[in-house]
C-alpha cells in the first residue's frame, strides 16, 4: 500500500510540474491559434516595451504592451516581439479576437511568449498522466485485465445458438447447463468440488499468480448437448473468465507453493471463479458436428440424436471461453 501511494505522489507531483510549464509556454496559444482562424482589426497605442524573460532562439523577446478601444472602452494588451521596433506612444494595428475582445495582439507579433511552439508543452502533462495511468495499478487497467475485460464483452455481444443448430466448424456461443464428465477438481482455498475455476492473486493490482483449471464436462440445453472438453486440459486452451462478482477469499500466507514471487506489501487480493456441475454457463468456442461413435462415447446419461450433439473448443487465437456471468445465464439457474 505504501508503495501505491508514494507512486501516486510522485505522479500526481509530476502532472502539476508539467502543468505549471504548459501554464507557461502554453500562454497565449488560444489567442494566436483564435486569431489564425480570422479576427477584426482596430486601431492602437504602444504603452510600453520591455524585456521578457523568455527568450525565442537565443535572441531577446520583447514584451510590447499597448491600448486600444472598441465601441467606447479601452482595453488593455500585450504582444511579444523579437524586434524592437516598437516605440512609446506609437499608433499600431491590433489585431482582436471577434468572441472576446480582452483577447489581442499587436499584427505581426505573437501573444504567446514562443508563438505556436508553445503547444508542444502540452506533451509535458499529458505524457505525465498517460504515465500515470499506465504505471499505477489502481490508476489504470494492466494488460493482462484489458484482454480479459475485451475477452468478456466480446462473449456478452455474441448470440446465444442452439446447440442443436450450431453449424459445424463455426464460432458460436452455447448456454447450457454443466454435467460433469469425469473427475471433479478440487477448489483452491475452499477445496469444493468443480469442473472448473480460475484463481487471480493480485499485489496492489499487480499479477502475482493466475491459475485456470478444467476438468472434462458437457453443455446441455433444450435442444441437444454439446461436449465442452474430453480430456484434462489444465491451464491451456481453455480460459474460466473471472467475471464480477467474483469472489474475494482470504488468502493462506503460510503457504509458498502458490506463488510465482513473494508480494511486496500485505495488501493482496485473491478471487476465485467456481463452475460446479449443475451451474449454468456461457461457453465460446469453435463447434463441431460429432459423429456416430464420438456420439456414443461421449455421454452415458441420456440418449440424444447425434444430430443433437456437438463439441466446443478453442482456435488457433482465442481460448475456449467458460462463464457463469454472462447476460445470456440470466434466469436460467
Amino acid at each position: 500500500m505504501r508503495k501505491n501511494l508514494s507512486q501516486l505522489f510522485y505522479g500526481v507531483l509530476h502532472i502539476l510540474l508539467s502543468g505549471l510549464i504548459a501554464a507557461v509556454f502554453c500562454n497565449g496559444v488560444v489567442t494566436d491559434l483564435a486569431l489564425l482562424m480570422g479576427g477584426r482589426h482596430v486601431s492602437g497605442k504602444v504603452t510600453a516595451v520591455t524585456t521578457a524573460l523568455v527568450a525565442t532562439e537565443g535572441t531577446p523577446n520583447y514584451v510590447i504592451g499597448f491600448t486600444y478601444l472598441i465601441d467606447g472602452k479601452l482595453y488593455e494588451g500585450e504582444s511579444y516581439s523579437p524586434s524592437y521596433s516598437y516605440v512609446e506612444g506609437a499608433a499600431v494595428e491590433v489585431e482582436v479576437v471577434r468572441l472576446n475582445s480582452r483577447l489581442a495582439r499587436l499584427r505581426g507579433t505573437s501573444r504567446s511568449p514562443v508563438g505556436l511552439a508553445g503547444l508542444f508543452a502540452l506533451a509535458f502533462p499529458l505524457f505525465a498522466i498517460g504515465h500515470l495511468y499506465l504505471t499505477w495499478p489502481e490508476a489504470g487497467p494492466s494488460l493482462w485485465r484489458q484482454e480479459r475485460r475485451r475477452l468478456r464483452k466480446g462473449l456478452a455481444s455474441m448470440v446465444v445458438v442452439p446447440i442443436a443448430s450450431a453449424v459445424d466448424g463455426a464460432q458460436a456461443k452455447v448456454v447450457g447447463r454443466v454435467r460433469s464428465r469425469g473427475k471433479l477438481l478440487c477448489a483452491p482455498f475452499t477445496h469444493e468440488p468443480c469442473v472448473a475455476y480460475s484463481l487471480v492473486i493480485e499485489d496492489n493490482g499487480e499479477l502475482l499468480f493466475f491459475d485456470n483449471r478444467a476438468s472434462p464436462f458437457v453443455v446441455e440445453d433444450a435442444s441437444g448437448l454439446a461436449r465442452v472438453i474430453d480430456d484434462d486440459l489444465g491451464r491451456s486452451g481453455v480460459l474460466v473468465l473471472s467475471d464480477d462478482p467474483a469472489r474475494l477469499v482470504p488468502v493462506p500466507f503460510g503457504d509458498t507453493g502458490c506463488w510465482t514471487k513473494r508480494p511486496e506489501s500485505w495488501f493482496v487480493t485473491c478471487r476465485l471463479a467456481v463452475v460446479r456441475d449443475g451451474d449454468v454457463v456461457a461457453v465460446a468456442g469453435r463447434c463441431a458436428r460429432l459423429g456416430p461413435d464420438a456420439a456414443q462415447a461421449g455421454h452415458g446419461y441420456r440418449q440424444m440424436e447425434v444430430s443433437d450433439q456437438v463439441s466446443v473448443s478453442a482456435t488457433a487465437t482465442e481460448p475456449l471461453l467458460i462463464s457463469k456471468h454472462d447476460p445470456a445465464t440470466a434466469g436460467r439457474s
